[in-house]
């Protein structure tokens, strides 16, 4: 496929569509939920992804593994999140 995750989110953000609708839908192995303030303090880099998790202002279902395997990529998805205009 090698599409890059940008024109994969762009075309859902554009056309309301997964670019990949035959795909089975799986259960996502990871859920990451947090108070509107959290997000805020994320986005406006106040608070880093991992120090969130550590002192508990995001919390996770799933599995821990994962989460400790994923960690990099969740922190630059974070530092990310500040660079796209939001109102809160």
């Amino acid at each position: 496929m090698g599409d890059s995750v940008e024109w994969i989110l762009a075309k859902i953000l554009l056309y309301g569509t997964c670019p990949y609708p035959s795909r089975k839908s799986q259960k996502a192995q990871l859920r990451i939920h947090a108070s509107q303030e959290t997000w805020m303090r994320i986005h406006q880099h106040e608070l880093s992804g991992k120090k969130a998790f550590l002192t508990q202002q995001l919390q996770f279902r799933g599995s821990m593994l994962t989460l400790l395997k994923y960690m990099d990529p969740f922190n630059a998805t974070f530092r990310r999140m500040g660079d796209i205009p939001a109102t809160f």
